[in-house]
């Protein structure tokens, strides 16, 4: 330091001088005012932060117990309770019913909050119930598997018995919350299940991002895992955080606060699990300091600049004389011999200027003679440099052409000399002979690689080249290893037009050969597998058809249904273009019972059809033997097609309605579409048969499901009987019919009008409807109307 202290000018000393006596006292008063300060903000920050930080946990504590107390209101409902604990004791429709009454009531408790995003019921071996919205597959399969039953959580949740807690990061996965609870059965104390509300995950983000998003600071939720729970930046969400001051937070069940070497910490507890931190960075919470500080070393940088510039103008005064001398002395040593001496006098310095001034003018002559015969050297060697790097640029252009082209083409390209001798080829043809640097090929030819027979006819053809010049284009040749190339070969000439040699390309087509044999065989293998669909179309068609007239061949005759006493009864049905599987019956019985039937095979095709003959047949003979029992007729036809299914190995079923008249009473039994019933009015009646029976040959007894309807006819009443060829009719814009329209035609034209005349309308309406669309399904009406 004092030898950089000697080496400064008399004016630069006397300025620093100035600047040390002014500035020492001035920055021992700021940086007791910076640190003062400083301690006094510090204290005030930290104690306004824990209570704001305070009010945020009782606002978050607040919206989790709101969500305690809607859990607490599904374990105090009796009413779930008994559901659940009679559960396993129900029929299948009865746990089915039971098991949407108990999501209705899920989603209902689950849409009255707005942070709830799924509450889940779990129980033991039995599948998940949930609220409307549902979950990925992978969460939701969870609570539901093994996995959950034997995992530590529940054996947590079981020694709680129905205490409630609260978990995040279930199976590794950080972006829900989840409050658990175990449901316990009131009157035995047994175990109902585990209710799961899944709590969406910007619940606590929210509030984190809203506080934060203004001042740079962080804030998260924690777990005493060091898993961050919730953060104002969401991607840190599921993270481990490594902060040494950790154990001491979770040992305080109070909030406080502390600075770190870069933040100031606040904390404070967020249920009995998780505590909630605020670090505020010190950049941010010390910006007032900062400027106190600033201002202070404003005002001693001002101080020192005025210090500076008095001692400057002090020294200049005894300075000025000696500077003159010293510039010039540089000027000199730097080349500026022009360069004017301003000293004058008679002493010392005055004759040292002298003999500066002598030596600048000996100096200044020597260099004017060497600079001219500089001069003219450089003259000569800039223009014969001018001239070399033009030929050189020139040259060496020429030649990074060339070897890009040669480095870079993906074809093969040779040069030869007039003995068939490479003298050039590039990466691509080399590897063609299994070398990977052209060099080693250099001064060979193609005896040297391959066998007489290969070799003489392309010298011969090389050679043919060179004598008469002509080259060969664009044609197809194979190479030694089987595989085909397209080639173009030329003649090589020089500077003169003398023919030197032979060059040529070459250009794998191997996998375009390959590509058009692959083609033609396949081609020809659809020819063959054209004609074997051919005739299998025909095959299959001829036993539809067989199919279509048994169908048709079986259904009543109109001459039959006009005998038929104090009914009127028309029936129509109209296949689809495949085989369907639609049914319906017209039975005159003993005692002037009349027996109808209608039905609905699922699927189409000769299987469907079949199905369909068997029903028949088998509903004639029940009725031929005076079966009139409802759970008998329907037991015994279902168990007869179930036995025929099973043997021939399909998945067929059936819906099937077998209305019964006599002396104006109609009984409906089995499942099918609904009935309508017409009064004589017009007036429309439905009835539903969904709990009349179930789909036949599904299952192999369904006796317990049997059921039955009746209802009073008076003269001009009737039923309409259908399929769902005629409610799910389609038109162009993919529009359904509907039964609501069905409905309307039929009451619009039944008053006064004949069955033939009301399926007539019924008909004409449904093809009006579908216009040009394909109809995909079979359509089939029967119309009932009493006249007596």
């Amino acid at each position: 330091m004092l030898s950089f202290f000697r080496r400064l000018s008399i004016q630069w000393k006397l300025a620093f001088s100035f600047m040390a006596l002014s500035l020492f006292p001035l920055f021992g008063l700021g940086s007791m005012a910076y640190f003062t300060s400083q301690a006094t903000i510090r204290q005030k920050v930290g104690f306004y932060s824990q209570k704001n930080l305070e009010q945020i946990c009782q606002n978050l504590q607040g919206t989790l117990e709101q969500i305690e107390k809607l859990s607490r209101l599904i374990v105090l409902d009796g009413k779930m309770s008994e559901r659940l604990a009679t559960f396993s004791t129900q029929t299948t429709l009865q746990k089915l019913k039971r098991t949407r009454d108990i999501e209705a009531e899920l989603s209902a408790l689950a849409i009255s909050h707005p942070d709830v995003r799924q509450i889940l019921l779990a129980r033991r071996h039995e599948p998940l119930l949930a609220s409307k919205e549902s979950l990925l597959e992978k969460e939701q399969n969870y609570f539901s598997t093994d996995d959950f039953w034997q995992s530590d959580l529940y054996q947590e949740i079981a020694r709680l018995r129905g205490q409630v807690i609260w978990k995040s990061g279930i199976r590794g996965k950080y972006t829900e919350f989840y409050l658990l609870r175990q449901l316990i059965d009131p009157n035995t104390a047994q175990e109902l299940g585990i209710l799961v509300f899944v709590i969406k995950p910007d619940l606590l983000n929210r509030v984190l991002i809203q506080q934060t998003q203004s001042d740079g600071s962080q804030m998260f939720v924690i777990e005493q895992s060091a898993k961050i729970v919730a953060h104002s930046q969401a991607s840190l969400t599921g993270t481990s955080v490594t902060q040494t001051y950790l154990p001491e937070i979770f040992r305080d069940s109070h909030a406080g606060y502390f600075q770190t070497e870069t933040a100031l910490v606040v904390f404070s507890p967020l249920s009995n699990q998780w505590h909630i931190i605020w670090e505020i960075p010190l950049t941010f919470l010390f910006e007032e300091i900062n400027r106190v500080g600033m201002i202070i070393v404003l005002a001693v940088v001002v101080c020192g600049a005025l210090a500076v510039a008095l001692g400057l103008a002090i020294s200049s005064v005894y300075s000025r004389i000696i500077r003159e001398l010293v510039d010039s002395a540089s000027a000199i040593a730097n080349g500026e011999l022009d360069h004017p001496l301003q000293l004058s006098g008679e002493d010392e310095i005055g004759q040292l200027a002298k003999q500066f001034a002598t030596m600048r003018d000996a100096i200044r002559q020597k260099i004017e003679a060497l600079q001219t015969l500089n001069s003219e050297l450089d003259m000569r060697v800039e223009q014969r440099t001018l001239e070399l790097s033009a030929a050189n640029a020139e040259l060496a252009r020429g030649q990074y052409i060339l070897n890009c082209f040669m480095d870079n083409v993906p074809d093969g390209i040779y040069f030869k000399d007039r003995d068939s001798r490479f003298f050039r080829l590039n990466n691509s043809f080399a590897a063609k002979f299994g070398v990977n640097d052209p060099a080693l090929l250099i001064g060979k030819c193609d005896f040297d690689f391959f066998s007489e027979e290969y070799a003489r006819p392309k010298y011969e053809q090389e050679q043919e080249i060179i004598r008469t010049g002509q080259p060969l284009l664009a044609f197809e040749e194979p190479d030694f290893n089987g595989r085909w190339a397209l080639s173009t070969k030329m003649p090589l000439r020089d500077e003169y037009g003398e023919i030197v040699g032979t060059f040529g390309i070459s250009r794998d087509i191997t996998p375009l050969k390959t590509a058009q044999k692959q083609i033609e065989d396949a081609y020809a293998e659809i020819q063959i597998l054209n004609e074997q669909l051919k005739q299998e179309n025909l095959r299959m068609s001829a036993e539809l058809d067989v199919a279509r007239r048994l169908q048709m061949m079986v259904l009543p005759k109109p001459q039959e249904l006009t005998q038929i006493p104090d009914l009127d009864i028309v029936g129509y049905m109209q296949p689809a273009d495949e085989v369907g599987g639609d049914y319906y019956d017209v039975l005159h019985c003993q005692q002037g019972r009349v027996c109808i039937g209608i039905g609905d095979v699922t699927g189409h095709g000769l299987e469907s059809g079949v199905l369909m003959l068997m029903t028949q047949t088998a509903i004639r003979t029940l009725i031929d033997r005076g079966e009139i029992d409802p759970v008998i007729f329907l037991g015994t036809l279902n168990r007869v097609l179930y036995q025929n299914i099973q043997r021939m190995g399909g998945d067929r079923s059936l819906t099937l309605s077998m209305v019964s008249y006599q002396n104006g009473q109609i009984r409906i039994i089995g499942q099918h579409e609904e009935a309508i019933v017409v009064r004589q009015n017009g007036q429309i009646e439905r009835l539903d048969t969904i709990d009349l029976g179930f789909p036949l040959g599904m299952v192999a007894d369904i006796r317990e499901w049997v059921t039955e309807v009746n209802v009073t006819l008076q003269s001009g009443d009737g039923v309409v009987l259908y399929t769902d060829g005629i409610t799910e009719a389609q038109n162009a814009h993919n529009q359904f019919y509907g039964l609501e329209r069905l409905c309307a035609v039929i009451s619009a034209n039944w008053r006064g009008a004949s069955a033939e005349t009301v399926k007539e309308a019924i008909i004409a309406d449904v093809r009006a409807f579908i216009g040009n669309a394909i109809v995909y399904d079979d359509v089939t009406l029967v119309v009932l109307k009493q006249t007596a």
